[in-house]
């Protein structure tokens, strides 16, 4: 035997370099595989921070938005008596009162006198009425988010939301506050959160904490300078920062509101995030200690039988036993490795070695009754090709690895080549781990995300596109349309007479009939390119790419022909016994360099037409008419 007649030093410094290489190569790639798991957990993570922040500002922007509404209704008169008689009519008390929102509404004037209140808690608004807001107001400030407070005996938490009221000259002439509930935004939150280490917080843009659920245990003197310094760098981020809230490590996620000058975060602890891979780390840990005990063990045998050969070459049977203990060492590591099997595969694809565990017990593909087979005796042709592609690769000198899906389970596969002593590689070793597990959860995780997104771009209220899709898809048809040379045409649909629908039936009335009139739009347009979208308060969009003025006007018919079908009672209207729209048709020939806002612009302008000959109606931009 050649490993008989050289030097023992030389073996054995073959052996320790294979057994080295071997040791680094698998604690490498168990080094890799919990890098990777880190990252991709890492992101997914932030991917879900991201669609948590997405979401809880699109709530919070529908929350000032409506309070912003019952501001923007209440107009200064001149004569106090007759606002005073708007002020308490009972459609408004029974706005702010029958609304969850709300925690009551006050109006001071001028000189800081309260003259109105609704209120569904004990509270004294006069501190109030003299306070920051005041003075604000005074000042010039017209729509201001005030610090949280609390009012009266009351412990609920109120977010003020305020208006500056001007006479008809132009002057101060006092302001209007809705106090928003934060116990209405914890419900919320209590509902969207699903893990205990999840914080959802509501920032004023000067760092002022509005709203923080759950409340840490331990808080310390939040820093209002860093917070207002990060959330002014960028309008939206996910990053991993030391909370200036409670000190801790966490991965968050912000988005500004566009009108508002608040901040929605979400945020989860990273020691939790570290928690919960320590599983899997300490998995890995221990696969390399056990290969790397088997390793050496298995360098200590050989070279105890490798001092005997050389000193005794005619104790064959003795060198025999040793390699019998090596082999059953083999066995031991293979039989550690969960869910998985190690493979031993010669030239020509003939398996010299398998050990391990396998989900069934199959007499094909017992380990004895393998050895000896080639691939294609144990596995079919399909799943036999793939396997021995990888099984070249490793013959070639290369490390491989593929994704194997045999029997409806998925398979991880690793081939390596194993050189003898010259360097040739006449063998490979094949490692299988199963990841069906795994492959599920991936699964089950983007499902999440489409749905998330899908909520991120649709109207929560209506049902249809929101604002945000609306402005996406229009640029994108724009700038299609430019290049292609299509028209592209929009309709502006604004509900006749809604406030005064919302006054007389009330704001669950009111968001039933929007409803159904988003539907009819939704059923009148019939090709995959066209959108409905919710453009703001009552008015909603429908973009007809490809489409003149003959067809947009064609659609609008056939919405107002869909309303009047659905016959939606409002016996107070001026303009009809039943719900109508009033609608702005505009198409145009997209051009590069133009912006797409005069689009909107002229169906805007068409639209206030529409109202002003009567409403119940549709009227086109004309070229000639707006000149």
């Amino acid at each position: 035997m050649t490993i008989l007649t050289m030097p023992l030093a030389t073996p054995r410094r073959l052996l320790l370099f294979f057994s080295t290489l071997a040791t680094l190569s698998v604690g490498g790639f168990l080094a890799i595989e919990s890098w990777l798991v880190y990252k991709r957990d890492l992101a997914s993570v932030e991917s879900n921070l991201e669609a948590q922040a997405t979401l809880l500002t699109e709530h919070a922007e529908l929350a000032f938005t409506t309070a912003r509404q019952v501001l923007a209704d209440i107009e200064w008169e001149q004569n106090r008596q007759a606002m005073q008689q708007y002020l308490s009519s009972r459609p408004l008390y029974q706005r702010i009162l029958g609304t969850p929102l709300f925690g009551g509404l006050f109006v001071a004037n001028a000189e800081g006198d309260v003259i109105f209140t609704a209120k569904k808690f004990p509270a004294d608004f006069d501190v109030l009425a003299q306070g920051a807001l005041y003075q604000a107001h005074r000042q010039g400030a017209y729509d201001v988010v005030g610090w949280p407070l609390t009012l009266g005996e009351s412990d609920r938490q109120m977010i003020p939301v305020s208006h500056r009221l001007v006479d008809r000259n132009g002057e101060f002439a006092g302001f209007a506050v809705v106090l928003l509930q934060a116990e209405y935004f914890r419900d919320f939150y209590d509902r969207v959160i699903n893990d205990s280490e999840l914080r959802i917080g509501m920032f004023h843009r000067d760092g002022t904490v509005l709203i923080l659920h759950p409340s840490p245990l331990a808080e310390r003197p939040t820093s209002q300078h860093e917070l207002s310094a990060l959330f002014t760098a960028k309008a939206a981020d996910t990053l991993l920062v030391s909370s200036p809230v409670d000190g801790q490590d966490r991965i968050a996620a912000f988005r500004n509101m566009d009108m508002y000058p608040v901040t929605m975060a979400a945020s989860y602890s990273y020691a939790a995030f570290i928690e919960d891979l320590l599983p899997a780390f300490r998995r890995n840990a221990i696969l390399f200690l056990i290969f790397t005990g088997g390793v050496i063990l298995a360098w200590v045998l050989i070279d105890r039988a490798l001092r005997v050969a050389v000193k005794a070459r005619e104790a064959t049977t003795g060198a025999q036993r040793r390699q019998q203990e090596t082999l059953q060492l083999c066995h031991a590591i293979a039989h550690n490795l969960p869910n998985g099997r190690v493979f031993v595969i010669e030239r020509g694809y003939r398996y010299a070695f398998v050990e391990g565990r396998l989900w069934q017990d199959h007499p094909d593909y017992n380990p004895q009754a393998m050895v000896g087979k080639t691939i294609r005796e144990v596995f079919p042709a399909d799943h036999a090709a793939r396997l021995e592609s990888l099984v070249d690769t490793a013959l070639a000198g290369r490390e491989g690895e593929q994704e194997i899906i045999f029997q409806q389970r998925v398979f991880k596969a690793f081939a390596t080549p194993l050189r003898n002593e010259s360097g040739q590689v006449l063998r490979c070793l094949l490692l299988t781990q199963e990841i069906t597990r795994l492959k599920e959860d991936q699964k089950a995780l983007e499902m999440l995300n489409q749905e998330l997104d899908r909520l991120a771009r649709t109207d929560s209220l209506l049902g249809i596109s929101n604002r945000r899709e609306l402005d996406r898809h229009l640029e994108s048809e724009w700038s299609r349309g430019s290049r292609e040379g299509h028209p592209l045409a929009l309709l502006l649909i604004d509900v006749d007479c809604f406030k005064h629908y919302n006054d007389v039936y009330g704001h669950p009335a009111g968001d039933n009939s929007l409803q159904q009139v988003a539907s009819v739009l939704s059923e009148a347009i019939r090709r995959p390119g066209d959108l409905a979208a919710r453009y703001g308060g009552e008015e909603m969009a429908v973009l007809l790419p490809h489409t003149e003025m003959d067809g947009a006007l064609n659609i609008a018919q056939r919405i107002h022909e869909l309303l009047a079908e659905r016959n939606i009672p409002f016996a107070a209207s001026p303009v009809s016994d039943r719900v109508t729209v009033s609608i702005g048709a505009a198409s145009m020939l997209p051009v590069t360099g133009q912006a797409s806002q005069q689009l909107i612009d002229r169906a805007d302008q068409a639209l206030y037409r529409a109202k002003a000959n009567g409403r119940s109606r549709t009227e086109a931009y004309r070229e000639k008419e707006a000149n």
